[in-house]
């Protein structure tokens, strides 16, 4: 028997990681999209509907979580820093949209967990809902 190694060049990662920039419009430097394979500075005229409503359920210690100094994180609003990192060095899941973490999420026995920061963010948070239910296979889910 034979092992077949496959691996995704450089030339087949590009149109995939242009395709994922297009979609997310926050960086460290705070709003900003990729758009034609360019930076842009986030404004009504340089994004469309489908990428500034996009929503991203990201795992604890996601890559774009841990890859930055915390303080300096466009995506975190600076009051819930410790809603995300807390003090034993955990970092929590997270719901992304528009740019910003809006929510954390979390899974206890078969139940999903999701704490909105603000009140006006649920919306957003159920769209976000159906993509951990579909992560997790969870029946329930409660906002706290």
């Amino acid at each position: 028997a034979t092992t077949e190694i496959y691996t995704l060049s450089l030339h087949d990662a590009l149109p995939i990681s242009k395709r994922l920039m297009e979609q997310c419009v926050s960086t460290s430097l705070g709003m900003l999209i990729w758009k034609d394979g360019v930076v842009h500075k986030h404004t009504e005229a340089a994004c469309d509907s489908k990428a500034t409503n996009a929503i991203f359920v990201l795992p604890g210690f996601d890559p774009l979580l841990v890859g930055h100094e915390k303080r300096e994180n466009g995506m975190i609003p600076a009051e819930h820093l410790r809603d995300i990192y807390n003090l034993q060095g955990i970092i929590k899941p997270v719901i992304i949209h528009k740019g910003q973490c809006i929510a954390t999420w979390t899974v206890r026995k078969d139940t999903i967990y999701i704490k909105p920061f603000q009140a006006d963010n649920k919306a957003a948070c159920e769209r976000a809902e159906k993509q951990i239910r579909n992560l997790t296979q969870c029946s329930e889910c409660r906002y706290e």
